[in-house]
C-alpha cells in the first residue's frame, strides 16, 4: 500500500516533535533506566548515600554533555526560569560546583538537587555503576563518603559487580545517551556550562517556534 503524500512529507508540528524538546524526553527515559540499574545494585548491596549528602555535588569538576543536560533545561523553561537561570550561570563570580545544588549547611556538604528527578548520568551512576578495567572486567566506580561511612556496603557492592551483577557500566551508560544525538551527546563540558548551553538552545527553539506559530 503506498504511503499518500500527507504521511510521507513532515508537517511543521512534526519536525519540531523531533527537536530539541523531543531529544529531552528520549535522554531522560534513557537516564531513568539507568537509574533503575544503580537502584537494583543498591538494594542488592543494602548501599545507600547518607541523608542529605552533597559532598559529590561540591567538586568542581563535574562535567556532563549539553544532550544530557536537555531534561534539566527543559523542565526551567517549563518553570519560566529560563531567563533567571541564564542569568545566574553568566553572573560573575559564579562557583565551579553545581549551580544546581542547594546547600543546606554552611560548609555544603549536607544539600539537595534543586532538579534531582532530571539529573544526568553522572550524577545517577557515580557510587553505584562500574567501569571496566584493562582486562574488559567490570569493576565498581566507588564513592570516597561510602567507602568512609558504609564501608561493609561499599565492598558488598564492589563483589557482586566483579561476580557479574548487571550493574550499569558508565561508557556503556553514556554511549546509548550520546547515540540520540551524537553533536550535542559527545563533548564533556563542566556542568554548568553545558546547562547553560542546553538552555540557550532550547529558548531559542521556543522563539523559532512561536515565530512560526507551532
Amino acid at each position: 500500500m503506498r504511503k499518500k503524500v500527507s504521511d510521507a512529507v513532515p508537517t511543521k508540528e512534526s519536525v519540531w516533535r523531533r527537536m530539541l524538546t523531543s531529544l529531552a524526553d528520549e535522554v531522560l527515559g534513557l537516564l531513568r533506566a539507568a537509574a533503575v540499574r544503580t537502584e537494583a545494585l543498591a538494594r542488592a548491596a543494602e548501599l545507600a548515600c547518607p541523608a542529605l549528602c552533597g559532598r559529590c555535588c561540591l567538586a568542581n569538576e563535574v562535567e556532563s554533555t549539553v544532550l544530557e543536560m536537555l531534561p534539566a533545561a527543559r523542565e526551567l523553561l517549563r518553570r519560566g526560569e529560563a531567563e533567571a537561570w541564564l542569568a545566574r550561570l553568566a553572573a560573575p563570580g559564579l562557583p565551579a560546583r553545581c549551580v544546581l545544588y542547594s546547600p543546606l549547611t554552611a560548609d555544603g556538604t549536607r544539600g539537595r538537587c534543586s532538579l534531582y528527578e532530571r539529573r544526568p548520568s553522572v550524577c545517577r551512576l557515580f557510587g553505584f555503576a562500574a567501569r571496566r578495567d584493562k582486562h574488559g572486567r567490570p569493576e565498581l566506580v566507588a564513592c570516597a563518603v561510602h567507602r568512609e561511612e558504609r564501608p561493609g556496603e561499599t565492598a558488598r557492592a564492589a563483589s557482586l559487580v566483579a561476580e557479574g551483577f548487571p550493574a550499569a557500566v558508565f561508557a556503556d551508560e553514556h554511549v546509548a545517551i550520546a547515540a540520540v544525538h551524537p553533536t550535542l551527546g559527545t563533548e564533556l563540558l563542566p556542568i554548568n556550562v553545558a546547562l547553560a548551553r542546553a538552555l540557550e538552545a532550547l529558548a531559542l527553539e521556543e522563539r523559532l517556534r512561536a515565530e512560526q506559530g507551532g
